[in-house]
């Protein structure tokens, strides 16, 4: 029933489901009060994400969200800089040293995980400086109080305000 609900809509879901009613309480199987709906869960495998995955999308997800606050407030502070392109290159790295038993790949394993930890504190500590930078106004100091735009063009907004893209 589920996939026919989105292929049919509501309107006709409904309809076969007062039918049905209808029909249950004709026969007398019930008194059309009241429906119990039953579902069954059904086991498949989790797929648990390795370490240097996660550690991937989340730079990713952190550089993306540096780039459109940049792209809304314009520059503030010291330019972003994009590291996605080597943290993706380590996750590949430590991927193919992952699949080999040999000594060797086992030490190119470790100095890839060096590196992308480093390249990950690396987005995390320039997030945090954004973050905060990205609190105070283009002069360097804290909003006001009155939560005014930063460009005075008469909006109160905690945040950029939309009318002047700022």
């Amino acid at each position: 029933m589920g996939r026919w609900g989105v292929a049919l809509g509501p309107q006709v879901i409904k309809q076969v489901h007062e039918r049905m009613v209808k029909i249950a309480h004709e026969k007398g199987v019930t008194d059309g009060r009241r429906m119990r709906v039953d579902t069954t869960v059904v086991e498949t495998n989790v797929i648990i994400q390795p370490t240097q995955v996660c550690l991937g999308d989340g730079v990713r997800v952190l550089t993306r969200t540096m780039k459109k606050i940049t792209k809304i407030a314009g520059e503030v502070g010291a330019k972003l800089r994009d590291r996605s392109r080597s943290v993706k290159l380590r996750v590949l790295d430590i991927a193919r040293a992952a699949r080999s038993k040999a000594k060797q790949s086992q030490e190119k394993l470790k100095r890839a995980y060096g590196q992308l930890l480093n390249s990950t504190s690396r987005v995390v500590g320039q997030a945090k400086r954004f973050s905060a930078r990205s609190a105070q106004g283009p002069s360097g100091q804290p909003t006001s109080s009155s939560n005014s735009c930063w460009t005075n063009c008469g909006t109160n907004s905690m945040r950029w305000c939309r009318s002047c893209g700022r």
